[in-house]
């Protein structure tokens, strides 16, 4: 029994250990220390590399090259790599390394393109975390998809602005939340997205995003981000064949389903983070599990760059 579980465990790199590791994968990785064992430390800051390191008995390491001369790791966390920037990535892809990429698809769209290539090349598994699609709320929203709601069929975001703020702002301080957003909208609906048009209402500033169609016989499908300086979260409306749910934050939904309906509100007994580990752990050990993709993380990225493009002020 104890040989099995211990194959079981995924043995990993850590590849930069700055802010996104202290607040959100330090937590997670301590909560699956039965699937996961930290091997390596790798940052730009060696010292920082090794008071990581040291909390998991690992080898603190200052170079990514390195990491492909170790033949005991099973998988590559590359959470904060600073000025590495996406070189771990094309590495472990080259290097038949499975490998989390975390809080870094808001950078080049170029690059991001060349990554993705190079995964349908090699045929590795490189994983954005996407942390919007694992919250309670978006799980919950899931099952009742199934069970009672049905399919998509239309979204409207509203996302809050501080105040001064304009949507051009907000995507460009918030950029991955922006990428995240996008991605959140077309994996529901479960097509891309194919066109986007940016205008000023009553309501205030909004873009209208249109989705491709589920089949030729179908019309295209549709989604709404409105923006607020007087909300004080993010409420997802989602329209769907037989009901519809609002999503508060990534704790709290409500639904209307024919004659049933209620209000949930959820604890954080597993973070998004620790969810998103969860599944890419059970992908580097050669699970069939669907993860997001670094296709995914492209469309987002573009989505993201067309909106601001929509968005900026026009000269005269």
């Amino acid at each position: 029994m104890g040989d099995t579980k211990s194959r079981a465990k995924v043995s990993v790199a850590l590849i930069g250990v700055g802010s996104t590791w202290d607040l959100h994968y330090r937590a997670a990785i301590q909560r699956l220390s039965a699937k996961i064992s930290v091997r390596a430390v790798c940052d730009t800051v060696l010292c920082r590399a090794a008071s990581v390191a040291d909390e998991f008995e690992a080898a603190p390491i200052d170079s990514p090259w390195l990491l492909t001369q170790r033949t005991d790791l099973h998988a590559w966390l590359i959470l904060d790599p600073g000025w590495f920037c996406q070189y771990p990535a094309d590495l472990a892809l080259r290097n038949e390394r499975p490998a989390l990429f975390a809080n870094t698809f808001s950078g080049s769209l170029a690059k991001t393109a060349a990554l993705y290539q190079r995964s349908r090349e090699f045929g590795e598994t490189l994983m954005p975390e996407f942390p919007q699609r694992f919250t309670p709320s978006t799980t919950r929203l899931r099952e009742l998809m199934v069970t009672k709601l049905g399919r998509v069929q239309r979204i409207e975001l509203v996302i809050p602005l501080r105040f001064g703020q304009t949507p051009a702002d907000w995507l460009v301080s918030s950029q991955s939340e922006a990428v995240g957003v996008f991605d959140w909208c077309s994996w529901l609906l479960g097509v891309p997205m194919g066109g986007i048009s940016y205008h000023e209402s009553a309501s205030g500033p909004q873009f209208e995003l249109t989705f491709s169609a589920r089949s030729p016989e179908l019309q295209p499908l549709h989604a709404t981000l409105r923006f607020s300086s007087t909300e004080p979260t993010m409420t997802r409306i989602v329209e769907c064949e037989r009901g519809t749910a609002t999503t508060s934050g990534p704790t709290q939904i409500c639904w209307r389903a024919c004659e049933e309906e209620g209000v949930e509100t959820f604890g954080q007994e597993r973070s998004p983070y620790e969810i998103i580990l969860d599944q890419f752990c059970r992908r580097a050990l050669g699970g069939l599990v669907p993860v997001p993709t670094v296709q995914d993380a492209l469309q987002a990225i573009t989505s993201t760059q067309l909106a601001i493009a929509c968005a900026q002020p026009r000269a005269d």
